[in-house]
């Protein structure tokens, strides 16, 4: 499987108001005490200590916070208000930070948990999930807590981050697979609606985020939508139908070279 499109090579990324960060602060060594969770996926067994998924599970491996060194939140997670929720909002990073192994991922991990937290303010790293061109996602606040990503959708959408600027180039096809699998995997497990509709970062704020070159990739999904709802008050329109979803005729990317 191959997801790049013709023409798009691995030209060099660059940082500055690109981040989904809102500062940058690569590298951040801390003290980190680890937060312990357990497993929640039912399509997921434990045997000896060894998650494994169904064998028609489209879920992608996971890894959880307490294998990449995740710190406590600072309060206990808010529950998202609407389930299944109706978006899921891309992000990138936004730092030249790329990792294609699972310890390099998670320590770009902890370093964005520790911006969100030290220097935002924020009570946990504010993404749902986070992506790696190691082809793994990476637990941030879960299926079931509001993040801290996209005003207006916070409580209404999951948010997934993949790991690096995408301003110049397509994350790698492991990346990409990850992402689409991961969407899959939340309507599986009924966290995301079958009708759920996909945005980009900067749909939502002004920011450059998810980049131009990603943007560019979720903008030809077949479930994007250029007519996004957000939550004003707390108060959160209707969750949209399936007869709202755009029709693509290129609706799966997972054969595009």
């Amino acid at each position: 499987m191959t997801f790049r499109w013709p023409g798009t090579g691995a030209a060099s990324a660059r940082s500055g108001s690109r981040s989904c960060q809102w500062a940058v602060r690569p590298g951040v060594a801390s003290s980190r005490p680890v937060a312990s969770r357990g497993v929640s996926n039912p399509l997921a067994a434990v045997t000896d200590g060894v998650l494994s998924l169904a064998e028609d599970s489209p879920c992608p491996r996971i890894v959880s916070r307490e294998e990449w060194g995740a710190r406590e939140p600072l309060v206990p997670h808010e529950n998202l208000t609407i389930s299944p929720v109706p978006y899921v909002v891309v992000h990138h990073g936004g730092m030249q930070e790329y990792c294609f192994d699972e310890e390099a991922c998670a320590a770009i991990v902890r370093s964005y948990q520790d911006l969100h937290m030290d220097t935002n303010g924020w009570d946990d790293i504010g993404y749902n999930f986070l992506v790696g061109e190691d082809g793994n996602a990476y637990e941030g606040r879960g299926w079931d807590a509001r993040g801290a990503h996209a005003p207006g959708y916070n409580q209404q959408s999951i948010g997934i981050c993949v790991m690096g600027d995408f301003s110049d180039r397509l994350p790698n096809d492991a990346a990409l697979e990850t992402l689409q699998n991961m969407m899959a995997c939340g309507v599986s497990l009924g966290k995301v609606s079958d009708s759920y509709l996909v945005l980009g970062h900067r749909q939502v704020k002004a920011t450059l985020c998810p980049g131009d070159q990603l943007y560019a990739w979720v903008t030809q999904l077949p479930n994007w939508t250029d007519d996004p709802q957000p939550c004003v008050d707390e108060e959160c329109p209707d969750p949209p139908v399936g007869s709202r979803l755009r029709t693509n005729p290129h609706s799966s990317l997972l054969s595009r070279r």
